[in-house]
């Protein structure tokens, strides 16, 4: 059968996104002060900031200031702050200066954060003030018209250290960038994020077309197969980037906080495609019917048994914690058929 080979286009556009947009590590300093010199300054701040865990999810700002006295936060030893599935909110102090000629902001950059309350100082140093931004809250209350979350820092030509509090609460696994940078430097990373994106889009639409046309040629259904794996690996990875269009095309019809609540369920369409299309295209069935059995299996344990766990009201955390073990088994089971 001759099938055109799918190169992993998307993780090359990946790459080249991280190798270009030039972001690199604050350098740190005693008092871990973030300080933005150019207006060109692009700084990941993981380092930089302390975070705290609040199990609870309830405590004030006015009780994180006193635990911050007491010492209680710790620093991460990763420029990005990431951490598995758990019922807790994540508190990150984080204090920068700007020398620059230009407003500074700090982007937090993830969709998978569903609450955000983003907390700064005022003239007289009270923390009375906040935004509250996040995946399910509205859009309309963002500082900035961007697909991530910007706040901002200090205006130009406010050289004073100021200290910020950022309250993130999120059950499932996620990763936090933070990003400190001019406004200047965050449109320009911005732009250079949105090419990329537009040529992964391009790419994709260019793919869905080029294999619609061969299966109207050829009438093979393992082109229809393949055309399911474009169209679901556009939609869940460009979400997964941190631009939601398959929220956006439906804007009027399903909420955006739909798409983001119901992710670890709708998701699973990617997994159904690839699973099908390895079974068919690989004539699993006939050539390793053991196989084809187990990858069966294992797609109704992660796309159907897990996700509806979760409907019935079992523990979220629990359940991704399962989850994530059995799609590597799943994974690895797809890459050892296809060698074989």
């Amino acid at each position: 059968m001759n099938f055109p080979k799918y190169k992993s286009i998307y993780t090359i556009l990946v790459i080249s996104l991280v190798f270009f947009t030039g972001r690199i590590s604050a350098t740190e300093n005693s008092k871990n002060t973030v300080e933005l010199n150019s207006v060109n300054d692009l700084f990941l701040i993981g380092k930089q900031a302390l975070f705290f865990i609040d199990e609870s999810r309830n405590l004030t700002i006015g009780e994180i200031i006193k635990l911050d006295s007491e010492k209680r936060f710790s620093k991460s030893e990763k420029d990005v702050f990431t951490r598995p599935a758990m019922d807790s909110a994540v508190w990150f102090k984080i204090t920068t200066s700007n020398f620059t000629s230009e407003d500074s902001l700090l982007e937090v950059g993830s969709l998978f954060a569903a609450y955000i309350d983003f907390y700064f100082p005022d003239e007289k140093g009270n923390y009375n003030d906040s935004y509250k931004l996040g995946s399910f809250r509205a859009e309309n209350v963002k500082p900035y018209d961007t697909n991530l979350f910007w706040f901002p820092l200090s205006k130009s030509g406010d050289t004073n250290s100021k200290t910020f509090y950022i309250r993130i609460l999120e059950e499932s696994p996620f990763e936090v960038p933070l990003t400190i940078g001019t406004l200047r430097s965050l449109s320009k990373n911005k732009t250079t994020s949105d090419f990329l994106t537009a040529c992964f889009m391009g790419l994709m639409i260019g793919m869905f077309i080029y294999n619609l046309f061969l299966y109207y040629s050829i009438r093979d259904s393992i082109y229809l197969y393949y055309l399911a794996y474009i169209v679901s690996n556009f939609f869940v990875n460009s979400f997964l980037s941190n631009y939601p269009f398959i929220e956006y095309l439906t804007k009027n019809i399903v909420s955006g906080e739909w798409w983001h609540k119901n992710f670890y369920i709708w998701h699973h369409c990617l997994n159904i495609s690839v699973g099908f299309f390895a079974i068919v295209y690989l004539q699993l069935k006939t050539k390793l019917p053991k196989f084809n059995i187990l990858i069966r299996v294992q797609l109704f344990l992660i796309c159907f048994l897990l996700p509806t766990l979760v409907l019935l009201g079992a523990n979220k955390m629990t359940v991704m914690n399962i989850y994530q073990p059995t799609l590597l088994v799943f994974l690895l089971t797809l890459l050892f058929s296809s060698y074989y």
